[in-house]
C-alpha cells in the first residue's frame, strides 16, 4: 500500500502540466524553498485551504445554529486550529510525526443536544477538538463520544452557484456511466458533490469500524448539498457514478492523477441554502523566501438547513436522498 502523505493530501490543487527551469544557477533542490513548514507552491492551494476551512464552518455553525443538535470538530482538517496555513501546515505535520497521518475519518461528528454536556465534556478532558485526531478510535472516551454521535460528516465545498444549473438538470437524471463517459454538456454542467476514490475508500473502511453512520456535505455559494456514503457507494457500485481522472499537484511540487467521483446532486438531498452569500476577497501571503502568493479568501455566509436536513438529524435511519 502506497504511503499516505497527509500534508500532501491536504493542500493538493488541480494544476496543468508545467515545467519550471533554472538558468545561470546552480542547481536547486525544491525541497529547500519552505514556506514556514510548506513547501514552495502556488496559491492554488491556500485557496482551496481556506475555501474548506470556509466550507466546515458553515457547516457547524448551521448545524449550531438549529439549537437541537451540537457539531463536534474530530478530523484533522477540522480539529486542526483556526488561523493561517503556516500553522495548520505544522498541525499536520505533528500528526505525522505521532503516527496519524495515515488514519482517515470524517470532519465532524453531530451528537443530540440532549447528549451536548457529556460529549463537551469528553473533549475537554482530552485537550480539546484539536487533540482528538490524536487518539485511537480504541480509546475509551473516544469509543464513548462515537457511542454519542448519530452520525459522522465529511466536508466537501465547491467554489459554484447551484441553483440555476440544478433546475436544468432535474428533467434529466443519469442512467447509466455511459453518461459520464460521453462528455455530453448535459453531463458537464450538472452540479455534483465531488469526492475522491481514496477517500472515499478511507470512510467506507471508518464506517464499517464504528458504526456511525457518514454523511457527505458540500458547500457552495449559493446551497449545501448532502448524500448518504452509503447511497454514494451504491451508484458507484452498480456503475451510476464512474471515476474521472484528475490532475493534482502537491506541495511537494509533484503532480499526480487522482480518481475522482462526481455525483450530481439531484441523487442526494439539499441540505441548506444560503440566507447571505460568502465575500470573496483576494489576499497574499508571503514567504520565507520574499515569494508573494496570491489566493482568494472566502468569508461570511450564512447557511441554513432544510427542513429535510432537520429531520434527517432527529431521525438519521430515514433516507433522506433515495432516488
Amino acid at each position: 500500500m502506497a504511503h499516505y502523505d497527509l500534508l500532501n493530501d491536504v493542500f493538493a490543487s488541480r494544476t496543468e502540466d508545467f515545467d519550471l527551469r533554472f538558468s545561470a544557477h546552480p542547481p536547486l533542490p525544491l525541497v529547500d524553498f519552505r514556506l514556514g513548514s510548506l513547501r514552495l507552491c502556488g496559491g492554488d492551494f491556500l485557496t482551496r485551504w481556506t475555501r474548506n476551512r470556509w466550507a466546515a464552518r458553515q457547516i457547524v455553525e448551521a448545524v449550531a445554529h438549529d439549537g437541537r443538535f451540537s457539531p463536534i470538530r474530530y478530523g484533522a482538517n477540522t480539529a486542526a486550529p483556526e488561523s493561517n496555513p503556516h500553522s495548520h501546515a505544522s498541525y499536520l505535520e505533528r500528526l505525522e510525526d505521532a503516527g496519524r497521518g495515515e488514519a482517515a475519518r470524517p470532519d465532524l461528528l453531530i451528537v443530540p443536544r440532549t447528549e451536548v454536556r457529556e460529549a463537551e465534556g469528553i473533549v475537554s478532558k482530552v485537550g480539546g477538538s484539536s487533540e482528538l485526531p490524536f487518539l485511537e478510535e480504541d480509546d475509551p472516551r473516544l469509543r464513548r463520544l462515537l457511542d454519542l454521535a448519530i452520525l459522522a460528516v465529511a466536508c466537501e465545498s465547491a467554489s459554484a452557484r447551484t441553483e440555476s444549473a440544478l433546475d436544468d438538470s432535474r428533467s434529466s437524471r443519469l442512467t447509466d456511466g455511459a453518461a459520464q463517459r460521453s462528455g455530453s454538456p448535459e453531463t458537464e454542467i450538472r452540479p455534483a458533490i465531488v469526492f475522491e476514490r481514496e477517500g472515499l475508500d478511507r470512510l467506507c473502511s471508518w464506517q464499517h469500524a464504528n458504526g456511525v453512520p457518514i454523511h457527505i456535505w458540500q458547500v457552495c455559494f449559493d446551497s449545501a448539498f448532502g448524500i448518504r456514503l452509503d447511497r454514494a457507494c451504491e451508484m458507484i457500485h452498480s456503475g451510476l457514478v464512474e471515476p474521472v481522472e484528475r490532475r493534482f499537484q502537491t506541495p511537494s511540487g509533484a503532480c499526480t492523477e487522482r480518481a475522482l467521483y462526481e455525483v450530481p446532486h439531484h441523487y442526494g438531498y439539499r441540505l441548506g441554502r444560503m440566507t447571505t452569500e460568502p465575500v470573496i476577497s483576494a489576499d497574499s501571503l508571503r514567504d520565507e523566501n520574499g515569494q508573494i502568493l496570491p489566493y482568494v479568501r472566502f468569508e461570511g455566509g450564512g447557511l441554513r438547513l432544510t427542513a429535510e436536513a432537520i429531520h434527517l438529524l432527529a431521525f438519521p435511519g430515514d433516507a433522506a436522498d433515495s432516488p
